[in-house]
């Protein structure tokens, strides 16, 4: 690493053609540039880590290139947070274990679930070496409680920004080069955003920008959906968290707190990333004993744990609830996919749907969970909600409200049986081959 010395008018321009703005590099031989803190509130500065040792400067030489610190909208400085020089942790299990103790009594949360969260908040680190981050799904019934969850994050997640009121033309303005971690305070999440955020969480994916340009929109999000974030999972690899009652007696987090738990946390969790990103980069940490795609997150969680293979294997019966509720299928949602599942592919005489009405629709539901013994019953007006919810469009023909059996709704059918862990399979079918789980029955 060289500091900048002055050079001719001529050395000048060869260096401003070789200078790069950055916020984060990562190079072959271990070798890491990174955005901490700039004194003041200022800029970020930078960080080398050659693998062994981190060291700031104004701007580093490395392969023959400059690089700088990317300039950072004033307004999202002061929004976000990056850490300060990195500061030894101990061992990876002393450092999820601290995490994990952090969330328990500011959330009241109990053990496992405050570990799961541990486990998110960890990989949010690593967003930019998985090749799809994991989401965090937030569900419950008082915002109270999940702005005082997004505060915690704030302090621990890896460039922060909370956030409401998104738009898809909102979030791709966003300086995604900073791969921020967005925490999303927003239950009436546009469906064509939560479309936008399902397909293009994958590294190397990008999307179409202004002038003709395309951007990678890939990071970590958690998103508070209020009572509707089990409905329409984010992605297929959805971390689920339902935040408990709020109580009264929680222990006061005001802004200093926050600032300390992040000087606390931000710095150990940056030496955490520098030490293991490239094992994370490379792991193919492989869990069989969850069903899928619980058994992707699960791997995807596990391989941001390293020094400690113990803890790693933890991450299985961690989200072993998860995926214990994947099998119910008496409730609501999976009920609409079970009855909808036949009429959108064709009966024994050849011919297949192309309308279902609303009102028979949701008869066919309550006899469905009936024999399920379940003693709740739906309205047509709730069954349409709740199909809103699960991204699938009604339209009124003349009688009444229906859903019409399109290429877009039986691919959504597909997607949702698939996120549900329905199991659902029929010979022939190009939708269900593309969305086969393993292991799922044939459904006729």
């Amino acid at each position: 690493m060289t500091r900048t010395a002055p050079r001719s008018a001529t050395n000048n321009s060869e260096a401003e053609s070789r200078t790069i703005a950055t916020a984060g590099e990562i190079f072959a031989d271990g070798s890491v540039i990174e955005l901490v803190a700039g004194i003041g509130g200022n800029q970020p500065a930078l960080l080398f880590w050659n693998g062994q040792e981190a060291t700031l400067a104004p701007q580093v030489e490395y392969g023959g290139r400059i690089y700088r610190a990317v300039d950072v909208e004033p307004s999202i400085l002061e929004a976000t947070r990056f850490p300060g020089v990195p500061v030894d942790y101990g061992t990876t299990r002393q450092l999820f274990t601290e995490l994990a103790t952090a969330f328990e009594p500011y959330l009241d949360f109990s053990e496992p679930e405050a570990q799961r969260l541990a486990l998110w908040t960890v990989a949010s680190w690593f967003s930019d070496c998985l090749s799809s981050p994991p989401t965090l799904s937030v569900c419950g019934g008082a915002m109270e409680g999940a702005i005082r969850l997004f505060r915690l994050l704030h302090s621990c997640c890896r460039r922060p920004l909370m956030m409401a009121a998104v738009t898809r033309a909102g979030f791709l303005s966003l300086p995604m080069t900073l791969r921020p971690t967005l925490l999303v305070n927003q239950p009436s999440l546009p469906s064509r955003l939560r479309s936008l955020w399902s397909e293009s969480n994958y590294r190397g994916i990008v999307v179409p920008g202004n002038g003709g340009a395309v951007i990678a929109v890939t990071c970590a999000k958690a998103v508070f959906s209020g009572m509707e974030a089990a409905a329409q999972p984010l992605s297929d690899e959805t971390l689920h968290l339902t935040l408990p009652p709020p109580h009264p007696e929680l222990p006061r987090l005001d802004e200093q707190q926050q600032a300390d738990i992040a000087d606390y946390f931000q710095p150990r969790l940056l030496l955490y990333r520098l030490r293991h990103l490239h094992e994370v980069r490379i792991c193919r940490s492989v869990v069989t004993e969850l069903r899928f795609p619980i058994n992707e997150l699960a791997s995807k969680l596990a391989a941001c744990v390293q020094g400690d293979p113990e803890l790693a294997l933890g991450v299985i019966p961690l989200l072993q609830p998860q995926d214990d509720g994947a099998l119910d299928s008496c409730n609501v949602d999976s009920a609409i996919i079970e009855i909808l599942w036949p009429r959108l592919h064709p009966s024994a005489s050849g011919e297949l749907a192309t309308k279902i009405k609303i009102s028979e629709l949701t008869e066919s539901i309550n006899t469905y969970l009936l024999s399920c013994a379940e003693i709740l019953q739906y309205s047509p007006v709730e069954i349409g909600k709740r199909l809103a919810c699960l991204g699938l469009s009604r339209h009124r023909r003349g009688s009444g409200m229906f859903l019409l059996a399109n290429r877009d709704t039986i691919r959504r059918i597909h997607q949702l049986a698939r996120s549900l862990g329905l199991g659902k399979l029929v010979a022939g079918c190009l939708e269900c081959q593309q969305a086969q789980i393993p292991g799922g029955g044939a459904s006729q």
